[in-house]
């Protein structure tokens, strides 16, 4: 009797632990997928304006489920002496898309979805930026690297974003770099690049913390 229910506790024991490992809503956070848009909590990008020489600081903060169930990204930008706002970003069928939780009712893109980059672009790559707009295009530059105040970085690309009506009004390029993100900017208002970022244990740079200092006063 004894060696039975030693063999049907074993039993439950080997079931349980098959269904915490296949459980779908387990999540396992990688801290680096090697592409262009590595998204996962707790990432710290911090932005140089040589414009003003202001700072700029965007993290990662958490998770959250938009109103169709969709998961996405909790992004947090804070650029003294603006006030702090909220971002929400994914990834889906090879592109990071930045999105609202919120849904509009009657519209054809109900969460604002844009693409705002690709994991693994191709020099030359060509996209629309929203499903519902045929205004924005995206082209993809591949630039081999790129100096910035963090230091040279490599495997870098421009995405640029050019309205197709107005295009000599304002081209915005874009900079991403491989296993980084986004690195930068380039538009009618100055250059802006990467002054630190950390994304799992990789860092890359110094951290300013004059912004977040700002930010943290009552």
């Amino acid at each position: 009797m004894f060696r039975f229910i030693i063999n049907i506790l074993f039993l439950v024991y080997i079931l349980l632990s098959v269904h915490s490992c296949s459980s779908p809503t387990d999540v396992v956070e990688e801290e680096n997928d090697n592409s262009f848009t590595p998204l996962s909590v707790g990432m710290i990008h911090q932005y140089f304006n040589f414009t003003d020489s202001s700072y700029s600081y965007d993290d990662i903060a958490g998770r959250a489920i938009r109103e169709d169930g969709q998961e996405v990204f909790i992004g947090r930008h804070l650029s003294y002496p603006n006030p702090p706002h909220n971002f929400y970003q994914f990834k889906r069928d090879g592109f990071l898309y930045s999105t609202s939780l919120i849904k509009r009712v009657g519209e054809y893109n109900p969460f604002s979805e844009i693409r705002i980059a690709k994991e693994f672009p191709q020099n030359g790559d060509i996209w629309l930026q929203a499903p519902d707009s045929q205004k924005i295009s995206i082209t993809t530059h591949y630039i081999e690297e790129m100096p910035t105040p963090a230091g040279v970085i490599q495997d870098v690309v421009s995405y640029q974003f050019v309205d197709i009506y107005s295009p000599t009004l304002d081209t915005i390029n874009v900079y991403y770099a491989k296993d980084i993100g986004r690195i930068g900017s380039l538009t009618q208002y100055g250059l802006v690049l990467l002054n630190y970022a950390k994304i799992g244990t990789d860092e890359y740079g110094e951290l300013n913390p004059s912004v977040i200092l700002h930010e943290s006063k009552p």
